[in-house]
């Protein structure tokens, strides 16, 4: 699977590759608090649709929805 990523899908694979404890959701407020940018929707639902791409392609662990 080629998955062709920007910026802020890199920091986002980076945070959810060094996360143990927190949902993909959690990794994503956390990562835009930490940019200055937690109350941006633009990119926090660019950063959701990337957890979803991520969870479809089962190109990261940890992504999934366990509800």
């Amino acid at each position: 699977v080629h998955l062709e990523i920007d910026a802020l899908t890199a920091l986002l694979i980076e945070k959810l590759q060094t996360n143990h404890d927190h949902a993909g959701q959690a990794c994503l407020d956390r990562l835009l608090a930490e940019l200055g940018r937690g109350d941006d929707p633009a990119l926090r639902a660019s950063g959701t649709a990337i957890l979803r791409l991520l969870r479809e392609r089962d190109a990261i662990i940890g992504t999934a929805n366990t509800q």
